[in-house]
């Protein structure tokens, strides 16, 4: 197995910061880490959780707008686990998040990804990480290490229609700048994302590269409606059905694809 670091030092990078605890949303005890991690690859788990996040109080009136949102059965199965593993109490006012709350779920996505990339694909990863030597900014979500390819995975926890056309644009440059072997871009929902992640997509790179549309939609390949891959590296996906089924697929896809033929 590589060294991602080594793997950066090569290509002119130096770690100065990763994998950083402090607005990641884990439950106190550490004995419910393990559970955490689990629930959190139930889809309805994770974006009920990253409301919560973003709502801070719950009373009557935030129950009532979740339950519409997500039904009132998956609050019942959902808040009681919440509860227990510490990340939100009760109190006369309603729920309150049980520790001093992050301002978005962004960073817990973010080491979420890191996890299953270290514990299904057996990859060396680092989550919030910090390079030095990048122009144009050194903040990258997650950097993996697949045997000798250097992975860089950009999560968002927002809707596509709430993803800016300047961050598709940032994700180009880092990548671009990074000289990795495969960049992702993963948004956890269930929603296409056709329309406002491809599209913007294709249109950066047309903006970047100076490439005709035709030429660039012809580099885009649909693997299952939920995965699209843009030769030669980059793949969009987001997260129905399974996020880790996804990205399974996604590499797969990838190494198979590149693997060497005895005939040509």
């Amino acid at each position: 197995m590589g060294d991602i670091r080594a793997s950066l030092r090569w290509r002119g990078f130096k770690v100065v910061g990763a994998n950083s605890l402090e607005s990641v949303i884990l439950p106190p005890l550490k004995e419910y880490w393990e559970e955490f991690y689990q629930l959190l690859r139930d889809y309805y788990f994770r974006r009920i959780l990253a409301d919560l996040v973003q709502l801070k109080r719950v009373g009557e009136g935030e129950l009532a707008l979740l339950s519409d949102r997500w039904s009132e059965e998956a609050l019942g199965k959902y808040l009681p686990i919440y509860q227990r593993l510490g990340l939100v109490e009760k109190n006369e006012e309603g729920l309150l998040f049980f520790k001093s709350s992050p301002d978005n779920f962004g960073p817990t996505f973010e080491w979420f990804l890191a996890q299953v990339l270290h514990r299904e694909f057996l990859a060396e990863a680092l989550w919030s990480v910090r390079l030095e030597g990048l122009s144009g900014g050194g903040d990258f979500d997650v950097l993996a290490l697949l045997g000798e390819r250097l992975f860089y995975l950009e999560g968002k926890s927002s809707p596509p229609n709430n993803v800016p056309y300047a961050e598709i644009e940032n994700f180009l440059q880092r990548e671009e700048e990074l000289a990795c072997d495969c960049a992702l871009m993963v948004i956890d929902t269930t929603l296409r994302i056709e329309r406002n992640i491809l599209d913007n997509m294709v249109y950066a790179i047309r903006q970047r590269f100076k490439a005709e549309k035709e030429r660039v939609y012809s580099l885009v390949e649909s693997l299952n409606g939920n995965i699209y891959f843009i030769n030669p590296k980059i793949f969009l996906m987001n997260t129905k059905r399974d996020l880790v089924g996804n990205l399974e697929r996604a590499f797969n896809f990838l190494f198979s694809r590149t693997a060497p033929r005895i005939m040509p």
